[in-house]
């Protein structure tokens, strides 16, 4: 995301962190303990966390941290201020 937001000139909100993994055709693909991931990411003052839609569909709420479910960085980059 870092690298698309560089290219685009558009910033990353300090409080928004996403995390996945990438497919070459720019799919974001499940990844392992996005719980603890949350977590965490909430105790380090993340607002927001954008993570792929397959992890989304399984969690619940998290108090104090924004959850948003995406299918491709197309998608991703609309989160992004």
């Amino acid at each position: 995301m870092s690298i698309v937001s560089s290219f685009r000139n558009k910033y990353i909100d300090q409080h928004t962190i996403a995390f996945g993994e990438v497919g070459l055709s720019g799919e974001i693909r499940a990844i392992g303990m996005p719980e603890k991931r949350i977590i965490e990411a909430s105790k380090l003052g993340f607002k927001k966390c954008i993570i792929p839609m397959a992890n989304k569909i399984k969690l619940s709420k998290y108090d104090g941290i924004e959850v948003i479910g995406v299918d491709n960085v197309s998608e991703a980059l609309n989160y992004i201020n």
